[in-house]
């Protein structure tokens, strides 16, 4: 039975590898899509709704605003010289209420969303001031641009004496929550609500505590794929605003994709203040603090124009702005307004010298998500717009950066198996190694002890006892 002994040890050894390469990986893929597969579903249920229902993770939303150095010599036709202002952080409560489920795997909800000021992360104050461009003027001019010249003439003078400037002292607070408009008070004085609904204008004027519309999204129970992917939004399966593919809804919220995400796909994101659904595609590896992430960054045609994109006619096909601008007067009132990338990041040069002051960077200026592949989740969310307004006289802009950065917990235990799946290969993988060398090491021994002798098996008996 001795001589049986290094081919025992060898046989065990072998298996051992053989099932710390290949059984145990296979085993804990199985278990491991088993598990990722009843914990990724919107349902009462499963361990994720909670934190679906209510958040309670940190979320910021960044404000910077440029202040306009010259606002004379820039109304005498001289290029404008801006100074980004900023960051002024809110940190942001989004619980999701009256959630409703429906026979057809969806669930309906509105999230309401409340900003709290936090100063100590901010650069100021929010009701410091700074010279900025009149927003609710340049609006005010472009309605008027097609109207006959004496009425324009009276506008002017109306504007005037309502002490109207193109550029004044203007604090982040005023023009995110709103102040009182001379023009709008003096119109809806005549004409009660028939132009205007109030006499305040702020950029996010009425949205502290209130929601976004009725999201409808996919459960996923049956089809993974398709979890929290947004069914209609408002009750409408299509956006009002653009023609054929840029009416669509595509995408999720952004809050979680689905599992097991690869490299080659292209996300979706559908979020109303981009008034559209944005792209977008595998760019690096990275990583947050050990947690592996796959970097996936905004398309390179989002804001590109037709004559760049041909595609992107459906968002505008005549008297666009220049190429890595989009416009969305439409679903803002016909104000002219644009987005792009921060400081004009991959635009026409011949935009970014238009004004003086912009520093593009793609380090601190891509619009980017981060997300663990295994369950779909984004761990840093950066959807990082530039608002520009142009002005009839001079494409002067003022520019508001919304950067939202957007921190989701990533799940120990997914992790946690992983490392273990991961140790328990090496370690049978090396216990198998072991006895392979013990078997040869015996075997070498009985050679030696035997004096060359043939080593003699029974093929009668077995090889283990």
């Amino acid at each position: 039975m001795v001589y049986k002994t290094p081919y025992c040890l060898g046989t065990v050894g072998i298996a051992g590898c053989l099932a710390g390469l290949f059984l145990i990986p296979f085993v804990f893929n199985v278990v491991l899509t088993s598990i990722v597969n009843k914990m990724m579903v919107i349902s009462p249920s499963s361990p994720i709704y909670t934190a679906w229902k209510n958040a309670d993770i940190p979320i910021f939303e960044n404000f910077y605003f440029f202040e306009v150095l010259n606002p004379e010599e820039a109304l005498n036709g001289e290029k404008p010289q801006l100074k980004e202002r900023g960051p002024y952080v809110y940190s942001i409560k989004m619980p999701k209420e009256n959630v409703s489920f429906h026979d057809n795997e969806t669930v309906s909800f509105e999230q309401r969303f409340t900003y709290i000021f936090e100063e100590h992360l901010s650069a100021g104050p929010e009701n410091e001031t700074f010279m900025m461009i009149n927003l609710p003027l340049s609006t005010i001019v472009s309605m008027f641009e097609d109207f006959p010249e004496f009425l324009k003439t009276g506008m002017s003078a109306t504007l005037r004496g309502l002490g109207e400037e193109m550029f004044l002292p203007m604090s982040p607070k005023k023009l995110l929550w709103g102040y009182e408009e001379p023009f709008f008070k003096f119109v809806k004085s005549f004409t009660g609500n028939l132009f205007f609904d109030s006499d305040i204008f702020g950029l996010f004027l009425g949205r502290n505590n209130t929601g976004l519309g009725v999201f409808n999204v996919q459960t996923g129970e049956t089809n993974r794929t398709e979890l929290n992917n947004i069914n209609t939004w408002k009750y409408m399966k299509e956006l009002p605003w653009w023609s054929g593919y840029g009416n669509m809804i595509n995408g999720t919220d952004g809050f979680m994709y689905h599992p097991f995400i690869s490299k080659d796909e292209r996300l979706y994101l559908f979020n109303p203040d981009l008034c559209r659904s944005v792209s977008y595609v595998y760019n690096h590896d990275t990583s947050y603090r050990g947690v592996p992430l796959w970097l996936f960054s905004l398309d390179h045609f989002t804001y590109a124009n037709s004559s760049v994109y041909p595609p992107n006619a459906d968002f505008c096909s005549e008297n666009c702005p220049p190429s890595g601008t989009f416009p969305v007067s439409k679903c803002r009132q016909n104000s002219p307004i644009s987005l792009s990338n921060p400081h004009f990041l991959d635009t026409d040069k011949e935009l970014q010298d238009s004004v003086g002051g912009l520093t593009p960077n793609e380090k601190l200026h891509l619009h980017y998500m981060s997300l663990e592949r295994i369950m779909g989740m984004p761990f840093d969310l950066a959807i990082r717009i530039q608002l520009n307004i142009q002005t009839r006289r001079e494409p002067s802009i003022s520019i508001v950066r919304v950067d939202d950065t957007t921190l989701h917990k990533y799940n120990g235990g997914i992790a946690l198996s992983q490392l273990f799946s991961t140790i328990m290969k090496y370690c049978i993988v090396g216990i198998g190694a072991l006895l392979v060398t013990v078997a040869v090491i015996l075997f070498i021994r009985s050679k030696k002890k035997d004096g060359g002798k043939k080593i003699l098996i029974s093929e009668t008996e077995p090889l283990l006892n």
